[in-house]
């Protein structure tokens, strides 16, 4: 009797290691608080799913790298993954706090190169304001719809269509935009390095017209190919042959051309809007003027990279660079690249170089390499006032980071227009302090002191991470 216990104990044993010995395999997902998101939205951004056999040694950070996913929709103020332990494997439970997702949009503000300065000097001619709607998440699925107007200074109507995954076992999503600016006044042409403007007051001296429809490839959360079709419509009056005759391509004021944009990007960054961890990088390609369609042709190639590496608790380090090189004969000079003067030609690319923000440089060829120390006063956190009743408004991000940063960039101009060769051909330098305050619904407020290689400084504002 005593030799058949031992023989029970010693294949109880056994099979208890063996069975703990097994990876644990995903039996659910349980997704809680979505009252609107479809589970299908969350799913796409998580990387394992029902079946799937999960590594117990990084499970924990699987699981964070997931919870950041997550979060990274922009659909939900907070996001947590629990993993619960069944007889025969895991259930997975996320819990979310879904944000409010139909948000006005005001505009009051200056279409200035700097507000900050025209401000100071009580210069309040170019005052634009408008209204708009940024809804998100319309029926669960992720789309997004956004509309624009604006009056003012210059008259813009802006709209924005996102759905994603229309088709879903490919997981391509589904872009479509349409623009109408009409300008009075407008950037014609840099002197010193400082923007020059253009008026007329009989007529518009700009009336463009823009529709776009793109593509975008997942594979996966972090990884996207985008493909972009747009074309673009320009009228101007005949005054702009006085300001600048080598601002557009030809002599009927005129300028026009369909354009094909490719991007690939893998955004390996934990918290996107204010990244602590993690990198990134891009490359893409834009082709202007097609089969001889279009008053001109060029062609446009680059890369970035980021990485933000942190090395403490409290202590982080980050830096980028970034290369776009032109190419083409008679490229038209709004259509070139710029430091200084920001464009929606590429998703996630920056056009500021620190200590030069007073200056717009134009080229066919345009270096950046930043380098930035963060400190946190309030390390990034999630933190809910429970004072505010309503929970889509209660629960947000807040982080408060001093910052110290050198950046670097050279600007080359080999282009028919180069009229301006300030502060072009040579190397240049920046750099300063700052306070970095992100907080609700992502937002992030960049109060900054940057000095440059010509010894001028001043504080400055910004909206966005500088090394993205």
């Amino acid at each position: 009797m005593t030799l058949l216990r031992l023989l029970f104990l010693l294949v109880f044993i056994l099979s208890s290691t063996f069975l703990f010995s097994q990876e644990p395999v995903v039996r659910k997902i349980i997704f809680e608080g979505n009252e609107k998101t479809k589970p299908a939205v969350m799913l796409r951004a998580m990387t394992f799913g029902v079946g799937d056999t999960l590594q117990r040694a990084g499970l924990a950070a699987l699981m964070q790298a997931n919870r950041d996913n997550i979060f990274n929709l922009e659909l939900f103020n907070k996001v947590g993954i629990q993993v619960e332990a069944v007889s025969d494997g895991l259930n997975v439970i996320v819990k979310v706090k879904e944000r409010w997702y139909v948000i006005p949009v005001p505009k009051l503000g200056l279409e200035e190169r700097n507000a900050y300065d025209a401000l100071r000097q009580g210069n309040l001619k170019r005052l634009v304001y408008g209204i708009g709607v940024d809804w998100r998440n319309m029926s669960g699925h992720n789309e997004r719809f956004r509309i624009q107007g604006q009056l003012g200074f210059s008259q813009r109507l802006y709209i924005d269509y996102i759905y994603p995954a229309i088709f879903p076992k490919a997981k391509i999503d589904l872009n479509i935009c349409v623009s109408y600016i009409n300008e009075p006044e407008i950037i014609f042409g840099t002197d010193s390095g400082k923007v020059q403007w253009g008026f007329t007051e009989t007529e518009a001296l700009r009336r463009t017209h823009g529709a776009e429809i793109g593509l975008t490839k997942n594979w996966g959360p972090r990884s996207q190919f985008r493909l972009r079709m747009d074309y673009t419509n320009f009228r101007f009056s005949d005054s702009i042959y006085q300001f600048n005759p080598g601002f557009i391509t030809n002599d009927n004021s005129h300028e026009w051309y369909p354009s094909l944009r490719l991007a690939y990007t893998n955004d390996q960054r934990d918290y996107r809007a204010y990244p602590l961890k993690g990198y990134k990088y891009q490359v893409f390609f834009r082709q202007a003027g097609l089969s001889g369609l279009g008053t001109t042709r060029f062609s446009r190639f680059g890369a970035t990279w980021a990485q933000h590496i942190p090395i403490g608790k409290r202590w982080n380090i980050a830096w980028g660079t970034h290369h776009v090189v032109t190419l083409g004969k008679r490229v038209p000079w709004s259509a070139k690249s710029f430091i200084g003067i920001q464009t929606n030609e590429f998703k996630g690319l920056g056009y500021d170089l620190r200590g030069y923000e007073p200056y717009a440089i134009d080229g066919d060829y345009v270096h950046m390499t930043k380098v930035e120390g963060k400190f946190a006063l309030f390390p990034l956190q999630t933190i809910t006032l429970n004072q505010i009743p309503m929970e889509s408004f209660n629960t947000f991000p807040l982080g408060v980071y001093l910052t110290a940063f050198v950046d670097g960039g050279r600007v080359d101009d080999n282009s028919f227009n180069n009229n301006d060769h300030y502060l072009k051909g040579r190397w240049l330098s920046g750099y300063g302090l700052g306070l970095n305050i992100i907080g609700f619904y992502d937002n992030l407020l960049r109060v900054e002191y940057s000095r440059n290689h010509l010894g001028q400084g001043g504080f400055y504002f910004h909206g966005s991470v500088s090394i993205k």
